[in-house]
């Protein structure tokens, strides 16, 4: 009796070769895939903070400005002013100033001179509206707050965040912080020091 001849079927060559390539090719997508996911994922997180960082800047000037009496100074990049709740804030203080320093946003007051409250800055600005201001009562200050990842060593492509704000005056009174009265305006933007936001 005659045996038939038994045949034996494996991966030829070029089906060894097809098959790298495509391996290969979907490794690739994958791997580039991730990246960009990381880099993605590395980039929003960095804008994230950036704009936590420069809000929290943003919101504390503002919250103490609101309460400010008396603008005592200003420039381009710092403002100096006399509060009215000083005595119930943490540092009791009634003069406050905010100003940059370098890379830092500071916040100097009586009690607590030069306290650093926010870095990564490579911005700030306060103008005052109308410029100059002369009735205290009917003035805006614009915040702006740039904030930068400076540990990122490609200058060129550094992650960066810019937030604006308007500040009304609630408390501001032109006679002065020694006035016993100042002009009422209780219809516009200015309280006459009736206006009351506690700042810790």
């Amino acid at each position: 009796m005659q045996r038939g001849l038994e045949t034996q079927r494996g991966f030829t060559l070029i089906e060894a070769v097809m098959v790298v390539v495509v391996l290969s090719i979907l490794s690739l997508f994958t791997f580039s895939f991730m990246i960009s996911s990381s880099r993605t994922y590395a980039m929003l997180k960095t804008q994230g903070d950036l704009y936590q960082e420069a809000a929290y800047m943003l919101e504390r000037i503002s919250r103490e400005l609101r309460d400010g009496t008396y603008i005592s100074g200003s420039t381009a990049s710092s403002i100096n002013f006399q509060k009215v709740n000083y005595s119930q804030t943490y540092d009791g203080s009634l003069n406050v100033s905010f100003y940059q320093s370098g890379s830092n946003l500071l916040r100097s007051s009586t009690n607590n001179p030069n306290v650093p409250f926010g870095s990564n800055i490579t911005g700030f600005s306060i103008t005052p509206n109308p410029s100059p201001y002369t009735t205290q009562e009917n003035t805006v200050f614009t915040v702006t707050v740039i904030a930068e990842n400076l540990s990122d060593p490609d200058t060129a492509n550094r992650q960066k965040v810019s937030l604006t704000t308007t500040v009304c005056p609630k408390n501001y009174c032109s006679a002065g912080p020694g006035s016993s009265s100042c002009t009422a305006n209780y219809n516009g933007r200015s309280y006459n020091r009736d206006y009351n936001e506690v700042i810790q």
